[in-house]
């Protein structure tokens, strides 16, 4: 009996046989079409392409082709490529070790010899065309995801219209028209969704900023911002026709540091409160930077972050982060055979975030409440994903790009409970379709998960926080390759240099980053304002 493997390895040969002529085939369609495991048959592909059946192609649109014409391709040729010998018994296989028992006066030997022959004249007398031929007879010309029957041909037909010019034809159109619609509606969904945010978030923004108007309580809306001096003389003591003299704002803390993602925050998560935002009336503030380096086991991450914010409402953050992948690239080496030529990936955050509430509004104990949009872009997750023929494709990955959102609120506490000293409070919820932060690309659906901390200033230069960011599933597991990701954890500790300079180290615990575990993660941060 031919083994599950052998049926996937044939299964897979005619589904790019039926497609032969019209272009690569990626993992995803093979896999769906023939009712076969993605992570059973990238493998399976990768020993067929080593063995010269199929051969894969890069490119937006890459996927598998079949090498060899299926006119001159038999069955038997890839059983006997997965399988070896088409022998019933192991004696006859070749490789059988000893001698067999009964050598010499075997009687069960020609019978099994008929049936080695037998089996060898069946499947090398059928070739992939004679089964894609057979298969438009039935009335299934193409694959049920395509969703086209064809009647059965008459000679009248055959002779004006050859066989592989229809079939080739019709299933060229379908699979256009297809691929066209489905980028265009993910072209839709994508602007539908950046632009609906935008509106949200000016009409929020407009209307908040409107309707405070001077309620704003002297707490301020920042943990960094700008510090009202004392005033100089009482009015009993300046001359009636001057105005007190007062000094200019002293600048706050340079608090929140940058998160590895470019924007106000701990390591992991935002806070409500916008980075370095500038006195009041003032229409910009000054810019920060910051660079991080993190040693997540066998993985690492340095991150190169500055944002700056615009009428202490707006804040523009960018990120550029390179994470180094460790030991994946050899891992799917040694699972596949297939060397996708990398080390790192990169990863582009461009970021916007709006001061919807600022803390202590409308002389209420308000927390600070700040709205985000964060557009992410990969470089290197697409090649990989084409290198590997589409596997990532198969298990969930969607694009090399996408959209988060945040809404975040934060509160800082000074009282007799937290001794007299800034205790800073924070939660939020994110909105988004990256897998581990956008590192491993895409996927095709958004899930809305909780992330916040907790900060405590014990003394005016140290801070200590903890964070927490839950992590959702977009894809599916290739095991020991892409496993499923865990939530986040990071204690950091800060030292506040001076009021423009910090000085930030962590440690983190991260669970799976696709191939491997990596639970005792330390990150360093140096961040500057200007």
């Amino acid at each position: 009996m031919l083994s599950q493997k052998c049926q996937y390895a044939i299964r897979s040969v005619f589904e790019l046989a039926k497609r032969q002529g019209l272009g690569p085939v990626n993992v995803g369609e093979i896999a769906q079409t023939q009712s076969i495991p993605p992570r059973f048959l990238e493998v399976i592909l990768v020993q067929l392409k080593q063995g010269g059946f199929v051969e894969s192609r890069r490119g937006n649109v890459g996927g598998y082709l079949l090498r060899r014409k299926r006119d001159e391709l038999s069955v038997g040729e890839v059983i006997r490529f997965v399988e070896g010998p088409l022998a019933p018994v192991g004696c006859m296989s070749g490789d059988s070790q000893g001698k067999c028992v009964l050598q010499g006066r075997c009687v069960f030997l020609p019978m099994w010899e008929r049936a080695m022959k037998a089996a060898s004249e069946v499947y090398d007398g059928i070739t992939f065309e004679a089964l894609v031929e057979q298969e438009y007879h039935m009335g299934m010309c193409c694959t049920p995801s395509y969703c086209i029957c064809l009647p059965s041909r008459t000679s009248t037909q055959d002779k004006s219209i050859g066989k592989a010019k229809r079939e080739g034809y019709l299933i060229a159109l379908t699979v256009g028209v297809q691929r066209q619609f489905t980028q265009e509606r993910e072209r839709r969904k994508r602007m539908k969704a950046v632009i609906g945010g935008l509106l949200v978030f000016g009409v929020l923004a407009g209307a908040v900023y409107a309707g405070e108007g001077d309620t704003k309580s002297p707490a301020g809306s920042s943990v960094n911002e700008p510090v009202p001096a004392e005033e100089g003389a009482s009015s009993d003591a300046a001359p009636a026709d001057k105005t007190p003299a007062t000094k200019p704002e002293e600048k706050g803390p340079p608090l929140p540091f940058h998160t590895i993602e470019g924007y106000g925050g701990g390591a992991i998560t935002p806070m409500a409160y916008l980075v370095n935002p500038g006195a009041k009336g003032e229409v910009f503030g000054l810019p920060s930077a910051a660079f991080s380096n993190v040693i997540a086991g066998k993985k690492n991450l340095q991150a190169f972050t500055v944002t700056e914010t615009l009428f202490r409402r707006l804040e523009l953050g960018f990120g550029f982060d390179r994470f180094g992948i460790g030991t994946l690239d050899e891992d799917i080496q040694k699972a596949t055979g297939v060397d996708i030529g990398r080390e790192d990936v990169r990863l582009y955050h461009f970021n916007v975030r709006g001061l919807l509430v600022e803390e202590n509004s409308f002389h209420l104990p308000l927390p600070a409440v700040t709205v985000g949009l964060h557009y992410k872009v990969n470089e290197g997750i697409a090649d990989i994903n084409r290198k590997l023929g589409g596997a990532l494709s198969s298990i969930g990955y969607e694009r090399p790009s996408g959209v988060d959102f945040t809404l975040t609120a934060s509160k800082t506490f000074v009282d007799k409970w937290t001794l007299s000293r800034p205790l800073i409070l924070t939660a939020g919820l994110r909105n988004s379709e990256a897998a581990n932060l956008g590192f491993l690309g895409f996927g095709d659906s958004r899930r809305t998960t909780f992330e916040g901390s907790v900060a405590y200033l014990p003394t005016d230069w140290l801070l200590v926080a903890y964070e927490f960011r839950e992590k959702a599933n977009q894809y599916d597991e290739i095991p020991g390759l892409v496993e499923k990701e865990d939530n986040w954890h990071v204690i950091d500790v800060s030292w506040i240099i001076n009021k423009r300079a910090t000085l930030t180290a962590g440690w983190g615990a991260f669970g799976t980053l696709a191939n491997t575990k990596e639970d005792g993660a330390w990150w360093l941060q140096l961040k500057y304002e200007f």
